[in-house]
């Protein structure tokens, strides 16, 4: 029976994935989750209370802030978004659609069905495989596919597997990022 359940939640999660992407990549801001996309107002679908009320103090540089709402639908157990804290539109940096999974393997299963998916979808960019790249943190491993726009924006689906010391929940992400907020994450948001 869990079998079964979790092929219908892959399939509501592909399905999902091509609904809300087009068929040809030209800039990351054409690609919707959750009817938000990048460079949208976050006010169009929460209030500012809403917004201040989810921020998360997960960095140590405060030019960025992420926000994560629970979702209330078969594809994603959260949404996070980041916006500039400074501005008052909360104008969309990146777009993460976060599922979780039973364990790392269901998770890895779920991210070569949505890679293939991707592929299609984003055939003219370049690609990227990270299967088993140790994250920057040093708290675990990736395992993922990254499609990159020529303006280093990009789309990815990728599993984090935590350490077991680090006492986190392995998960998935389907997301999109803008360049900016990358740089700013590698760079700065941890220092």
């Amino acid at each position: 029976r869990g079998n079964v359940v979790m092929k219908k939640l892959l399939g509501i999660l592909v399905l999902g994935l091509l609904l809300i992407t087009p068929s040809k990549a030209d800039d990351i801001s054409d690609f919707e989750i959750e009817g938000m996309s990048i460079g949208d107002s976050l006010l169009d679908h929460y209030s500012e209370e809403e917004i201040k009320t989810n921020i998360q103090d997960i960095y140590n540089d405060n030019e960025y802030a992420a926000a994560t709402f629970t979702t209330s639908n078969d594809r994603y157990d959260y949404i996070q978004i980041h916006f500039k804290t400074t501005d008052n539109k909360f104008i969309i940096y990146s777009l993460d659609g976060i599922f979780l999974t039973e364990n790392i393997k269901s998770c890895i299963k779920k991210k070569d069905e949505i890679s293939k998916q991707m592929s299609v979808v984003f055939s003219s960019l370049k690609k990227e495989v990270r299967d088993g790249k140790d994250m920057a943190s040093g708290h675990g491993k990736l395992h993922g596919v990254v499609f990159k726009f020529d303006s280093g924006d990009f789309a990815e689906v990728i599993c984090y597997e935590y350490n077991e010391e680090y006492n986190k929940p392995d998960h998935g992400r389907v997301d999109v990022t803008k360049k900016e907020l990358n740089d700013w994450i590698i760079d700065k948001a941890h220092k």
